[in-house]
């Protein structure tokens, strides 16, 4: 495990790597500011919800962004959590952070997670058939009104999702009344194209505009930022 240290908005930040999958993500959001489009929805946010908050690498960024915000973080895998954990701690962040638990999913219930070789890339599914029980973890499911209601928010000014693919079911499953209560959303899309343009005309669909942000490694990703018009 490696401890590092970055400057960031005037303010040293220390993280610490597992992987090169910690790396990784800590590189597209410190030095490449892969989420740069939220940046102003962050500053001016009193409510974040961090889905797939992974190590907390998010959490900070936006912690740095905007030191008053709440910020939800939402992550099932529990090495990951652990390690979000220690993040905060090395940041003497604690006021502010709710950490759950869980994944967000269209249904609530108990679900499996795939535990992927590297500590980024695992799979929320239904059911443990075809995973091997070594990869397997059992976890808990909150759709987005369990998560508001366990939380006691009323309303989300910015969503992050970075959620391995898992981001088009979640926004397939929104309700109405789901989609008012959120002012912005920032995603990491999966799969090229065909799963952009999808989520992007869901997003439109339901009074979003939206920005696109290609990934500049990976063609197959990018980020989208998407602003509630309605509210």
């Amino acid at each position: 495990m490696n401890k590092v240290e970055i400057k960031f908005e005037n303010k040293e930040i220390r993280g610490v790597w597992r992987d090169q999958a910690d790396e990784s993500v800590w590189a597209e959001i410190f030095k490449y500011r892969e989420y740069r489009a939220s940046e102003d929805a962050i500053k001016q946010a009193k409510t974040i919800f961090d889905i797939g908050a992974h190590a907390g690498f998010f959490t900070l960024y936006a912690k740095a962004l905007n030191p008053a915000v709440k910020v939800v973080c939402v992550e099932p895998e529990n090495n990951n959590i652990q390690t979000l954990n220690k993040n905060l701690e090395l940041n003497s962040i604690g006021d502010g952070i709710k950490v759950i638990s869980g994944a967000l999913v269209p249904k609530a219930g108990r679900y499996v997670l795939k535990i992927s070789q590297d500590s980024h890339n695992h799979q929320v599914a239904s059911k443990a058939e075809g995973i091997p029980k070594e990869l397997a973890q059992s976890v808990v499911g909150y759709t987005f009104t369990k998560l508001l209601k366990h939380t006691k928010t009323v309303s989300v000014d910015l969503l992050k999702m970075d959620i391995e693919g898992y981001e088009k079911d979640i926004l397939e499953a929104l309700t109405q009344d789901e989609w008012q209560a959120i002012r912005n959303i920032v995603l990491e899309y999966h799969g090229g194209d065909g799963q952009r343009a999808y989520a992007e005309a869901i997003l439109r669909k339901n009074g979003f505009s939206v920005l696109v942000h290609p990934s500049q490694f990976d063609k197959t990703m990018g980020i989208i930022f998407a602003r509630n018009k309605k509210v």
